[in-house]
């Protein structure tokens, strides 16, 4: 310790050092966990060997390492409190190396004999410790005697000595060996073998820069931390851990002890005379061996030793590191700044391999061995084809002619590199494909040769150039498309991986391969397979390549563009068939124009190509003809050049994209820059290019730049409305979002845009757009809601001027159903009505003495509710205007008025107009149509058979008369309207009837007119049929036929249990045996009859004998057993026993908890009940129905099922070891289901 003669420490004499065994601050909350071990101690006094101390600090630590050697006056930083740092040291070391000069007892032996000597200190605590202390002393010095010392130094003087000056280098190496046979711990990281863990781990990332996140390899296993850590509290011993390398395992195993323990002291073995080192070490050193040759035994019990297995080596012990998720390794790099797409790209190669990842972010790390002989050979062709399907027989012969080897060959190749420690190729479920086809390229592309290249080119021609046949397909054929074989000959793998080569070629730009640039070598092929797709008429070439069009336009964005374009010229542009969406088919196919957009969206990341990528999506917009989807060229563009940060564009550029867009495109730019000021828009980010890294990333922005972006968007805005004045329409509701700067600039251009030469329509509609704006922000208060008063004010005199005041229809928006009313609000239900009467009656009154019937008959017709209208008009002019509505009676005025009317002037007005209406079925019909039900069927009496049929035919079936509705609706039903005779009867069942109950002999007659007629039927009738067939179960209506209607409906319904036809054959065997006959001809094989109630059948759930949450056993293996004696005697016993056992997958547990409940189990449990057992699982299952997921969630539900299955399987197997077989039988089907999902979820991951 380096303290000068004289210094004292900062506690008094004799006290006890806050530092002292017992007492000392642990040195975590002083430095944190990271602080380093030091292995070798070097004790000095200053004034008596610093200068030696120094020296053999320089000469160890460049054998040991600088930080496993410690010297007080180096390892100390200047300004930090020495003594936490020097005592942890102390404590922390392996051996000490005393340094003793001359002076050492002659000129300083007072000061060793003091309690607080810093010299004697340390030398003591490493004395007690039992660690090695080594005296190094001058040629002409001496060891000093035990009685010359104090007495807890009296041990040094029995310690072997070394004599060491400056001319005795040579020694050093016998030092070393000295050293390390004294302490054997410190040949780790000297010694060949043997290498400490946390510097092994630390190296091996420390060149991958600070977007590497902290315990990457922890992710995801966290059941596999907790083993370990319980491990590591148990006694000594040898744990296997297994994963795809050796180093995955190692590195896993560094941060699970990082985590553990901070301070641990593993060590990595890799030799077998590591090993032997290793076993000199303290016991407390745990061990993590990565070599095959390592003869560890197995039943060693002195330290904890991880054994490391890789994917070579299959095996059923072990712990098993599963790969690292995806989804959370990618929110670990976007933790450390890494952005969204480059996180998603690192985190893929996290899972596939570690050591791809540190070569991704370490340029420098080692080649691996796949670049050179013999690996080579196969390596660089696959270079060029990044995946491909591990069962197509057809990829398999695309990839022996690519390499041209045999396949067989190419997949020994494969197999073998995937469970390497440094893997060329990986496999995720169905797949095959590079583990980092940028690293993969990068390695090998200076080996690719003439031959390659010319492969690669013929076969990507063939793979890509295939027309999709499931595109010729009829709609109802697409779905089974697979199991017909309409398939393409070549996987999506093999498409996806020969589309991503050509974009890493096309990336690679002026690189020479074989003779030629690689952007050449892309282009020719992108520009032959573009020809010919505008080359073909149908659009099926065009068509057949959405799904690579993105890679393709990575692979050559000048070819592709120049074929877009192309693809758009002439009055009927080709690529309009790319919009498969516009007639609503999206419910099996994929519409092309998503992919065509991701392609174009992806090249305006390159900047030379943006702008006029930009123009052909406006081009596309131009021709969409809409459809289901979200994603629309008009969304593509919005995102391109709205002020987001997201978008390629510099701000400023956007503007002139956008002006470019407004000049070539007028409408289009318009809807651009109205969707840009749009604050309900919904921005979906651009699609970013998956290859070229050489492409620009995001434009920024500044506050200031976007303030001018704005105030160029508005320019266009207010120029883009003066020159075309009925854009003003669908604008001026946005007034109230604008600032008020914005808002007086606004309504500056609408008073001076000249609207004299505009069409009378435009010019009404966007006087009722301002008059229904002012209306409502004076809507309920004298003062404005939204906007100011003076622009609430300065819009209504603008209005005033432009106001079609010779137009009725203007009123249009009084006669709708709840319209704005100044000054009055729409919660004042009774101020509301009555202000509404008084301003209809003011127009009605106005409008007729102006413009007559004939205005009033416009307005009723422009108005959401035109009869209001007429209603109106029966107030005001009552009978002066008979004659006038007498000839419109068919016209929403004509019966707006004799319903006001006939309200007011009641029943004798009524007989006395109808007695006077001219002989036409038509208005007459109308008249009827217009009046109370009741009266209506009265008159209807006189009427002759024209006009009844009409009525009939035209009524609402809802509005039931007070009087004998079932002869109503009985007259309904006979005009073919059996769907709104079964609505009204449902309805009436609600309370709309008033207590009246539809007679069953009606509902009878509408259920078979609903299954004679051709319409289609509504949900609403759907749920109209289930409220009547519960009705007349609950009614105690025939059983048997109330189920024999459930039966007919059964198409219609998905979630609706037919609960008659449940009660029915739980009480009478023979009746479910009639419906099994039904449902299976005498072959067993379904009745094509009965396909209707396929879905329904198979979901039947009911345990006979059950009532409530008990079942009587008697009655239910009664009911089994003279139900199977049935099915027995007509041969149908197979499926018969399957449909039994489906119909018991349900009920209660039992009473001791576990399921099914006993009486069930005692059916499963029959010796000949095997299709029982399987009828039962295959109801369990059935009765799961749909299921959603994440997209990485795996099998994770169903293997949560299985446990509890085989959880009740465990409980019931001793009373019912069969009925326990069949939980079981499903549980490990659903253990299978949950691998099929987990392989689903890894192919996610690996993508």
């Amino acid at each position: 310790m380096a303290v000068e003669p004289g210094d004292r420490l900062p506690w008094r004499s004799g006290e006890s050092s806050p530092f002292r065994v017992g007492n000392r601050k642990p040195l975590e909350a002083l430095f944190g966990a990271s602080h380093d071990r030091r292995m070798l101690f070097i004790n000095f006094r200053v004034g008596d060997g610093a200068d030696k101390a120094a020296w053999l600090d320089a000469e160890l630590g460049a054998v040991f390492g600088k930080d496993q050697v410690f010297r007080s006056s180096r390892s100390i930083d200047l300004g930090h409190d020495y003594e936490p740092i020097m005592w942890d040291a102390v404590d922390t070391c392996s051996a000490m190396i005393a340094i003793i000069g001359e002076r050492w007892l002659a000129d300083f032996g007072p000061r060793l004999f003091e309690p607080d000597d810093v010299v004697r200190q340390e030398i003591a605590r490493v004395l007690a410790a039992g660690k090695p202390v080594i005296p190094v002393l001058e040629h002409s010095g001496r060891m000093h005697p035990a009685e010359n010392l104090p007495p807890d130094l009296a041990a040094l003087a029995n310690c072997q000595y070394i004599r060491l000056t400056y001319r005795d280098a040579h020694a050093i190496p016998g030092l070393i060996d000295r050293l390390i046979d004294a302490a054997p711990e410190l040949s780790i990281g000297v010694r060949d073998g043997v290498k400490d863990l946390a510097t092994w781990y630390r190296e091996r990332t420390e060149l991958t820069s600070s977007r590497l996140p902290a315990h990457l390899d922890l992710l995801g296993r966290d059941e596999q931390i907790a083993h370990v850590q319980s491990w590591l509290t148990g006694p000594p011993a040898n744990l296997v851990i297994r994963g795809r390398t050796l180093d995955e395992v190692a590195a896993f195993a560094a941060a699970v002890l990082d985590q553990h323990n901070p301070r641990h002291h593993a060590v990595r073995v890799t030799s077998a005379a590591g090993w032997e080192r290793t076993a000199k070490i303290p016991p407390s050193f745990p061990a993590v061996v990565v070599s095959d040759d390592v003869p560890v035994n197995e039943s060693q019990a002195d330290r904890h030793v991880i054994i490391a297995r890789d994917g070579f080596e299959h095996g059923t012990s072990g712990l098993v590191l599963p790969p690292v998720p995806r989804d959370k390794a990618r929110d670990s790099f976007l933790a450390v700044g890494v952005p969204l797409h480059q996180a998603d790209e690192l985190a893929g190669l996290a899972r596939r391999s570690s050591q791809a990842l540190i070569r991704r972010l370490s340029p420098n790390t080692p080649r691996p061995q796949w670049v050179r002989p013999p690996d080579s050979a196969i390596a660089v062709p696959l270079s060029l084809v990044s995946r491909w399907s591990t069962d197509n027989e057809a990829d398999h012969a695309v990839i022996a002619r690519i390499t041209g080897e045999d396949y067989s060959r190419v997949e020994r190749f494969a197999t073998v590199s995937s469970v390497s420690a440094d893997p060329f190729l990986h496999r995720s479920g169905s797949r095959w494909q590079l583990v980092d086809p940028f690293d993969a390229w990068s390695q090998l592309m200076a080996q690719v040769s003439d031959t390659d290249v010319r492969r690669f080119k013929e076969v990507a021609l063939d793979v890509l150039s295939e027309i999709d046949p499931v595109l010729s397909l009829p709609d109802p054929e697409v779905a089974s498309a697979k199991v017909t074989g309409a398939v393409r000959s070549w996987s999506d793998d093999l498409r996806q991986g020969i589309a991503h080569g050509l974009a890493r070629l096309g990336e690679s730009g002026s690189v020479r391969i074989a003779g030629r640039s690689a952007e050449d070598i892309a282009a020719t092929v992108v520009h032959q397979l573009l020809q010919q797709a505008n080359a073909d008429r149908t659009g099926l070439a065009w068509r057949s390549l959405r799904d690579v069009l993105p890679l393709l336009a990575e692979a050559a964005p000048r070819v592709f563009l120049d074929a877009v374009t192309a693809g758009l010229r002439g009055s009927d542009p080709l690529l309009r068939v790319m919009f498969e969406d516009a007639k609503g088919r999206t419910l099996h196919r994929h519409s092309g124009h998503t992919w065509l957009l991701w392609a174009i969206e992806k090249v305006t990341w390159a900047p030379q190509h943006s702008s006029e990528a930009a123009l052909l999506l406006a081009r596309l917009a131009g021709i969409d003809p809409g459809g289901q989807l979200s994603n629309r060229p008009a969304h593509s563009l919005v995102a391109l050049v709205a002020p987001a940060p997201d978008s390629p564009l510099p701000i400023e550029r956007r503007v002139a994209v956008i002006d470019q867009i407004r000049t070539k495109y007028p409408d289009i730019g318009w809807r651009l820059v109205s969707d840009l000021t749009e604050r309900r828009f919904l921005l979906m980010p651009l699609a970013r290019p998956s290859v070229r890294h050489d492409w620009l990333g995001p434009a920024p922005t500044s506050s200031d730049s976007i303030k001018t972006y704005w105030e160029a968007i508005f320019t266009a805005v207010l120029a883009d409305l003066s020159s075309v004045p009925d854009r003003w329409v669908t604008w001026l509701p946005r007034l109230t979002s604008l600032t008020s700067a914005r808002q007086d600039a606004l309504l500056t251009a609408l008073e001076g845009t000249d609207f004299t030469g505009a069409e009378p329509k435009t010019v009404l509609a966007l006087w009722r757009q301002g008059t229904e704006l002012v209306n409502s922000e004076r809507r309920g208060s004298p003062m404005p809601r939204f906007l100011p008063a003076e622009v609430v004010d300065r819009l209504s005199s603008f209005l005033t001027t432009i106001e079609p005041v010779t137009d009725p229809t203007r009123h249009a928006w009084l006669f709708t159903w709840h319209p704005d009313i100044p000054d009055v609000e729409l919660t004042d239900v009774d101020a509301h009505t009555a202000a509404v009467g008084v301003l209809r009656r003011e127009v009605v009154t106005q409008e007729l003495s102006q413009h007559g019937v004939d205005g009033l008959a416009r307005l009723a017709e422009a108005s959401d509710v035109g009869q209001t209208v007429g209603w109106t008009l029966a107030e005001v002019a009552e009978d002066a205007v008979r004659d006038e509505m007498i000839a419109r009676l068919t016209l929403p005025l004509g019966e707006g008025w004799i319903r006001g009317r006939a309200k007011a002037a009641g029943r004798d007005w009524a007989v006395e107009l109808s007695a006077g209406l001219p002989e036409d079925p038509a208005r007459r019909t109308a008249f009827l149509l217009a009046l109370p039900v009741d009266w209506a069927v009265e008159l209807l009496a006189h009427e002759d058979a024209a006009v009844r049929d009409r009525f009939w035919t035209l009524t609402a079936a809802l509005n039931l008369p007070a009087e004998h509705p079932e002869a109503y609706l009985a007259e309904v039903l006979g005009h073919q309207r059996a769907a709104e005779v079964v609505e009204a009867m449902s309805v009436a069942l609600h309370g709309g009837g008033k207590g009246w109950q539809p007679p069953v002999e009606l509902v009878e007659a509408a259920f078979d007119g609903l299954l004679n007629t051709s319409a289609q039927i509504t949900s609403h009738t759907v749920y109209a049929i289930g409220s009547l067939l519960d009705h007349l179960h609950l009614s105690g209506h025939d059983l048997g036929k109330v189920a024999q209607w459930e039966i007919a409906f059964a198409p219609l319904f998905h979630d609706r249990a037919p609960r008659a036809l449940l009660k029915l054959i739980a009480n009478d065997p023979a009746a479910f045996v009639e419906l099994h006959r039904f449902r299976y001809l005498p072959n067993e094989k379904l009745n094509p009859k009965a396909y209707g109630f396929w879905w329904t059948g198979e979901h039947l759930r009911c345990v006979p004998g059950q009532d409530g949450d008990k079942v009587d056993r008697t009655r239910l293996l009664d009911w089994v057993r003279k139900a199977r004696e049935l099915l027995d005697a007509i041969g149908m016993l197979r499926t018969g026993d399957e449909a039994i056992g489906t119909l018991l997958a349900a009920g209660p547990p039992g009473v001791d908890g576990s399921w099914p409940t006993e009486a069930v189990r005692d059916v499963l449990d029959l010796e000949d009940g095997h299709d029982l057992r399987t009828g039962f699982a295959r109801g369990i299952g059935n009765n799961v129905g749909f299921t959603t997921r994440g997209i990485y969630e795996g099998g994770d539900q169903e293997r949560a099922s299985a446990e509890t299955y085989e959880t009740w399987a465990d409980e019931i197997e001793a009373g019912w070891p069969l009925a326990a077989g069949a939980l079981r039988d499903y549980a490990a089907f659903l253990r299978g289901q949950a691998k099929h999902w987990d392989a689903e979820a890894a192919d996610d991951h690996d993508e």
